[in-house]
C-alpha cells in the first residue's frame, strides 16, 4: 500500500487499538465503521493501526461473523 496514493487528497484519521477481542478494540472499530459515510462526507478515510497478527485478525472476524447471527 502507498499511503499518499491511498489518503489522495482526503484527510486521514489514523487511530491505533489494542488487541482483539478486547472492549475497547471493539468499540473503536465498530464505531469507526458507524461514522463512514460522515468520514466520507467530511474527505476524511480512517486507517486503524493493530499489533495484531492477520490471523488474530481473522478470528475475531469469523467470532463476530457467528455473533451477529445469534
Amino acid at each position: 500500500m502507498s499511503f499518499h496514493e491511498w489518503s489522495g487528497t482526503s484527510w486521514v484519521f489514523f487511530f491505533s487499538h489494542p488487541a482483539n477481542f478486547t472492549p475497547v478494540c471493539t468499540t473503536e472499530m465498530g464505531r469507526t465503521a458507524q461514522l463512514s459515510k460522515e468520514f466520507s462526507d467530511c474527505i476524511v478515510k480512517p486507517l486503524g493501526l493493530s499489533t495484531d497478527s492477520v490471523e488474530e485478525h481473522l478470528k475475531w472476524i469469523e467470532n463476530d461473523r457467528r455473533a451477529a447471527v445469534h
